[in-house]
């Protein structure tokens, strides 16, 4: 049994492990789910698996954090969210996250990011914490907006996906008073 990062009514958040290669490959080989997340959509399980060992290496070096989130009934992988990279030099990070499309508009983005962004500032003592959107990503934007974070402008041609550069939007959340 994986140890609990978080759980709320509905969902855990575990770390993520080679055992939930079989399910994010379904989800991070549908284009539908990686459109918004800097990746080409996997053709492979061995790429989803290769994915996963690279998380799990960066978490293990303490750069980044990457989890799999659960549905609490039925221990069912229905997504992943994470800490792209932590910053603890300057008290900031990154929070990342995909559902599997089954799973969309659920309210379980919602549930998650709440306790999960909670757990940050409390748990990992950060200030600040930041959200990279695809302006195109209307979903996300309302999820992080309902969260309190503020939108703090347009990084145009940021992130490279393919051959291709995209703009974001970059957002923060500070540490609560």
């Amino acid at each position: 049994m994986n140890t609990k990062i978080v759980e709320t009514e509905r969902l855990l958040l575990v770390p993520i492990d080679e055992t939930h290669s079989p399910t994010l490959h379904r989800f991070w080989s549908d284009e539908a789910v990686t459109r918004y997340m800097n990746i080409e959509p996997f053709e492979t399980v061995e790429q989803t698996t290769e994915m996963i060992a690279f998380l799990v290496k960066r978490m293990a070096e303490g750069s980044a954090s990457r989890y799999s989130i659960l549905l609490k009934d039925s221990q069912v992988v229905i997504g992943t969210c994470g800490l792209n990279y932590l910053d603890y030099e300057n008290s900031r990070t990154e929070v990342a996250y995909d559902l599997g499309s089954a799973y969309w508009g659920k309210g379980y983005g919602f549930e998650l990011m709440t306790a999960f962004v909670e757990w940050v500032f409390q748990s990992q003592d950060f200030h600040r914490v930041e959200a990279k959107i695809d302006p195109d990503n209307l979903p996300s934007i309302k999820l992080i907006e309902r969260l309190g974070f503020q939108k703090e402008g347009l990084l145009r041609d940021y992130e490279k996906i393919g051959q291709n550069y995209c703009d974001v939007l970059m957002y923060s959340k500070l540490t609560p008073n």
